[in-house]
């Protein structure tokens, strides 16, 4: 007597691949979204700095 099934087996091994490849998408996608968040923040702070810089050089023209 068998304990699992062919179909039972077929059955688990579909469910697990499915498990898995989802698992690996939200973890891709998961990676994707801090690296344009990142990005993002690093863009803000670019453009603060480049701002700031922007104001001191105008100080010291009106000087």
């Amino acid at each position: 007597m068998r304990l699992f099934s062919l179909r039972t087996f077929v059955w688990l091994v579909s469910v697990l691949s499915y498990v898995i490849l989802s698992l690996f998408l939200i973890y891709s996608l998961n990676q994707r979204a801090k690296s344009i968040l990142a990005d993002h923040t690093l863009n803000m702070l670019k453009n603060i700095v480049n701002k700031e810089i922007n104001e001191k050089k105008n100080v010291q023209l009106m000087i």
